[in-house]
C-alpha cells in the first residue's frame, strides 16, 4: 500500500474473511498446531481462499483491529499490507471515546449456529450475532438491503434486529477470576486459553509492550517465556515494563524441554503447579517512571554481592569476608554497567512509550553522590579497624583476632561472626583451627636459639602481638644474627602468618617521603630490612615517624591521588 492510500477499515475487511470459515475448516488448522477448535473460534479467525492464508486479527489495547496476519498453509506469516502490529486476543468489548467500552457484536456462519437467517429465510450465506443465534441482535444478511443501517462491500448488509441486552461493558477482555497469561503469537494464545486462561498473545518477544501496558493496566498477569536467547529476553523485558501498572506480575519458562507454551500445553492444575514452583514475582524493575537519583542509588545498592562502604575518603566493597579497598573508576564502571539495560516511561501523545535512560556524565555523577551520603560511614576519624559499623565501637581489639571462619576472642576463648557489619581490610590468611600443630616450626626455634626458652617466648609474645590490631605495647622488634642465622626464615614465616593483605614492606624512604606511609594504612606488621647508609638528617625523620607509630600517636598520611588524613597506624614495626 502506498503512503497515499488510506487503510482499509480492518473491522469490515476481517468480516469478509470470517464469513469464509466453514466448522470443518477450521479443525484442520486446530489439528495442525495442536489446540482445540473452541479456543480458535474464541479467537476469530477468518480465511482467505485466494491465497490459501488464515486471517488473524491483531488488535490495539482498546479492542480495535489495526491489523490482518496472514498464516500460510507452510506456516509462513505475514501481515496484510498497511496493518500495523497488535496483540491477539478473545475481544469481548471495544473502548469507544464518548461510550466507553461497550460490548463487542461477535458474528458466526448461521449454517455453523445451525439455524436459517431470521431475514432471507435461508442458510449458508449469512452471518448472526453470537448473543443469541435463534434471535440475534445483528445480522450480516447478502441478499436483504431494505432496511440495513449499511453495507459492508464483501459480506453483506448489516441490520440492527433489536438492542443488545447490556449496551454496556467493563472490560476489553473476557471476565476471568485467574491471571491473565501474556505469551508470544496466536498458537500460544489458544494454547493458553485450552488451559482455561485468558490469554494476550505479543507480536513478537519484545515488542508489542505500549498496547500491553493499556490492556492489562491494574490486572493480575503472568508473563511466560520461550527457552531460547530472544525469548528470555523479551520475557524478562516484558515483566519489567508491566510490573509498575500491574496489580500482580509472575513471569515463568516452560520446562526446559518445551521451547514455548504451545508445545508444552498443560493443563490448568499442571500450569498452576508450575507457576507455583517456578513463578518469580521479585525482579529489580529497569523500567522507571521517573528519575530519582535517590531512589536508583538505593535499587543498585541493593542489587550489589557485596555491601559498599565510603570511610576515609576511600571506598570498600565487602568480599563476604572482609572489605576490598576499591576506587571511584571502578564505581562508575558499575553504575554505567548496571543501568545500561534501564529504561523510561514516558507519555508520548496516547501513547505510554518505554526509551532507554540516558546513561551520561550527568547521570552517574548523581549517582555517585547520592552514593557518597548513603554509603559514608560516620565512625570517628581516630577509630581504626576492626570495628561495627552500625555502633560506632571497636571490637575488643587488644583480645580478638580475625581469622576466615569468624573473630576470636583470646580472653573468652570463643568464636563470634564475622559479617559485614564488621569494618576490617583483611583477615589471617588461615581458619581457626584449636587443634592444629606446628612440629618443624617448634624445631627450627627451638635450634636457632640454642634451647634458649627466653628467646622463644619473647618471639612468640611478638607473633602473638603482631595478630591483633593494637600496639599498646610501644614497642618494635629488631632481629640481630650473622648471615645465615635464621633471620630471613622468621620474618617469611611472619609474613606467611599474616598474609600478604596485613604486611608492608618497608625502608628509610617509607617514613621520610612524600607518600611513603600510604601502604601502611591498616596493616599490621611494617618489616623494615638492613639497608645502606643513611644520612643523619633522613634517619632523624624517619626515626621521629617511627616513634609517632610505636607510640600510637596520630600521625597525618599524604595519599596518592587522595586526600590527606589523620590517622593512628597500629602496625608493628619488625626491623632485620
Amino acid at each position: 500500500m502506498s503512503k497515499k492510500e488510506k487503510p482499509p477499515n480492518w473491522e469490515d475487511l476481517f468480516l469478509i474473511f470470517r464469513r469464509n470459515v466453514f466448522p470443518g475448516m477450521v479443525k484442520h488448522l486446530a489439528d495442525d498446531l495442536g489446540v482445540t477448535v473452541e479456543s480458535l473460534n474464541r479467537l476469530e479467525i477468518g480465511f482467505y481462499p485466494g491465497k490459501q492464508a488464515w486471517i488473524i486479527p491483531e488488535r490495539d489495547h482498546q479492542g480495535q483491529i489495526i491489523g490482518l496476519q496472514q498464516r500460510f498453509m507452510d506456516g509462513k506469516k505475514f501481515m496484510w499490507p498497511g496493518s500495523k502490529r497488535g496483540l491477539v486476543y478473545e475481544c469481548s468489548g471495544v473502548a469507544e471515546a464518548e461510550s466507553g467500552v461497550l460490548p463487542r457484536t461477535r458474528f458466526i456462519r448461521d449454517y455453523e449456529a445451525n439455524v436459517d437467517c431470521p431475514l432471507c429465510g435461508k442458510r449458508g450465506w449469512c452471518l448472526i450475532s453470537c448473543d443469541d443465534v435463534r434471535n440475534p441482535s445483528a445480522v450480516i444478511c447478502g441478499r436483504t438491503a431494505k432496511g440495513a443501517v449499511r453495507h459492508i462491500e464483501g459480506s453483506g448488509y448489516l441490520h440492527h434486529l433489536r438492542p443488545q441486552r447490556n449496551n454496556r461493558w467493563d472490560n476489553v477482555l473476557p471476565l476471568s477470576d485467574k491471571p491473565i497469561i501474556v505469551v508470544e503469537g496466536a498458537s500460544d494464545v489458544a494454547a493458553a486459553m485450552d488451559a482455561s486462561y485468558i490469554a494476550v498473545g505479543k507480536p513478537a518477544a519484545e515488542s508489542g509492550h505500549a498496547e500491553l501496558v493499556g490492556l492489562l493496566k491494574g490486572k493480575d498477569v503472568v508473563v511466560v517465556g520461550e527457552n531460547d536467547e530472544a525469548g528470555r529476553r523479551g520475557m524478562k523485558k516484558t515483566f519489567n515494563v508491566l510490573r509498575p501498572v500491574c496489580r500482580a506480575v509472575q513471569k515463568v519458562l516452560p520446562p526446559a524441554k518445551y521451547k514455548d507454551f504451545r508445545a508444552w500445553h498443560p493443563t490448568a492444575e499442571e500450569f498452576e503447579n508450575w507457576l507455583e514452583g517456578e513463578g518469580q514475582e521479585a525482579e529489580n524493575s529497569s523500567v522507571v517512571d521517573v528519575v530519582d537519583y535517590l531512589v536508583l542509588t538505593d535499587q543498585w545498592l541493593k542489587d550489589q554481592p557485596g555491601k559498599i562502604v565510603l570511610h576515609l575518603g576511600n571506598w570498600y566493597c565487602h568480599n563476604g569476608t572482609y572489605y576490598e579497598e576499591t576506587n571511584a573508576n571502578w564505581l562508575r564502571q558499575q553504575i554505567r554497567a548496571y543501568f545500561r539495560s534501564f529504561e523510561i516511561s514516558q507519555q508520548r501523545g496516547k501513547i505510554q512509550a518505554i526509551e532507554p535512560l540516558l546513561i551520561n556524565k550527568k547521570f552517574v555523577d548523581e549517582i555517585q553522590d547520592a552514593l557518597r551520603s548513603a554509603c559514608s560511614i560516620q565512625a570517628p576519624k581516630y577509630m581504626t579497624e576492626p570495628f561495627y559499623i552500625g555502633q560506632r565501637v571497636n571490637l575488643d581489639i587488644s583480645r580478638s583476632v580475625v581469622f576466615l571462619n569468624g573473630i576470636y576472642n583470646v580472653l573468652e576463648d570463643k568464636m563470634s561472626p564475622l559479617t559485614s557489619e564488621v569494618f576490617i581490610t583483611s583477615t589471617l590468611p588461615h581458619k581457626y583451627d584449636p587443634r592444629a600443630k606446628c612440629p618443624i616450626w617448634l624445631w627450627f626455634i627451638n635450634d636457632v636459639f640454642n634451647g634458649d626458652q627466653e628467646c622463644v617466648w619473647l618471639l612468640q609474645e611478638w607473633f602473638g602481638y603482631n595478630l591483633i590490631a593494637n600496639n599498646y605495647l610501644q614497642q618494635m622488634l629488631f632481629l640481630y644474627g650473622v648471615p645465615g642465622s635464621g633471620k630471613s626464615t622468621t620474618i617469611e614465616i611472619l609474613r606467611q602468618m599474616l598474609g600478604p593483605n596485613r604486611t608492608a614492606t618497608a625502608d628509610v624512604e617509607s617514613f621520610t617521603s612524600q607518600f611513603g606511609l600510604q601502604p601502611l594504612i591498616n596493616k599490621y606488621a611494617a618489616i623494615i630490612s638492613e639497608s645502606g647508609t643513611t644520612g643523619r638528617r633522613q634517619a632523624k625523620q624517619a626515626l621521629e615517624k617511627i616513634k609517632q607509630i610505636t607510640g600510637g600517636d596520630t600521625v597525618r598520611i599524604n595519599q596518592k591521588y587522595k586526600d590527606i588524613i589523620d590517622i593512628k597506624l597500629f602496625c608493628r614495626i619488625t626491623y632485620a
